[in-house]
């Protein structure tokens, strides 16, 4: 889970997030001296609604957790997304990244403390602090390997692949990126790769014989693949297409 609601399960296609909390409490109040740990791959999606996420995540702790030590049953791990580039938090507009730390103060002011045995652990702040001061960082932004034009190409091919396919429509799921994604659109519009659309446009051209065409497959990695990243792994092939 990566951040609340919808956009949670636009995030996770298939996952409905109230049945993922509803299971959570079902096997912790079934199975006792078992640890859940909520695990979140931050990504330029999770700003809008990550402080609500935390504050789910609160609730948990306030209910379950009995110890102030790190054996606590209900646990917060958040890790950085950096492949595939396009999802990247560092994307987003300064104003969602500086106002991440609305969500730093939130777990700074619910830690574990005497009085507060069910609170968020220090490694779970660190986590926090860490990506604040990842998503601040003006140098971090050189790891994503190429030019912002062709990153936010991909992230606009992305949102238009997930409309088609999944019917999910990121300007109803995400309205406080309105303006961002009408600027996306226009960059991608501006600087898209003749060689890219070419090899769009035969996909759809061939529709599903496409897929038997053995140079199709070769094609997509060389035109669609291998820009986003030189590693080669089944994750790779799902992140392209899929999400």
């Amino acid at each position: 889970m990566d951040t609340y609601g919808a956009q949670a399960e636009y995030i996770r296609y298939g996952m409905k997030y109230d049945h993922v909390l509803r299971n959570a409490k079902l096997f912790l109040n079934k199975v006792s001296d078992i640890k859940v740990t909520f695990m979140c791959t931050f990504n330029i999606f999770c700003f809008p609604s990550f402080l609500p996420f935390l504050k789910d995540i609160s609730s948990f702790k306030e209910k379950y957790n009995t110890s102030n030590d790190y054996n606590q049953r209900v646990c917060l791990d958040v890790s950085i997304l950096h492949h595939p580039n396009f999802l990247s938090a560092l994307l987003a507009p300064q104003e969602f990244r500086n106002g991440f730390i609305k969500c730093v103060d939130f777990v700074k002011e619910n830690l574990v403390s005497e009085n507060n045995r069910w609170g968020f652990t220090d490694y779970e702040l660190n986590k926090i602090v860490r990506l604040f001061n990842y998503l601040n960082d003006d140098n971090a932004i050189e790891e994503l390997t190429c030019s912002e034009e062709n990153i936010l190409m991909f992230l606009h091919q992305h949102l238009y692949e997930t409309l088609e396919r999944k019917k999910l429509d990121h300007r109803v799921i995400f309205p406080e990126y309105k303006e961002f994604f009408d600027t996306i659109k226009t960059k991608a519009d501006k600087h898209w790769d003749p060689e890219f659309m070419g090899y769009m446009e035969y996909i759809r051209a061939r529709g599903k014989h496409a897929w038997r065409d053995k140079n199709a497959f070769v094609m997509f990695r060389d035109d669609v693949l291998n820009p986003i990243t030189k590693s080669f792994c089944a994750a790779k092939w799902y992140n392209a297409t899929i999400w």
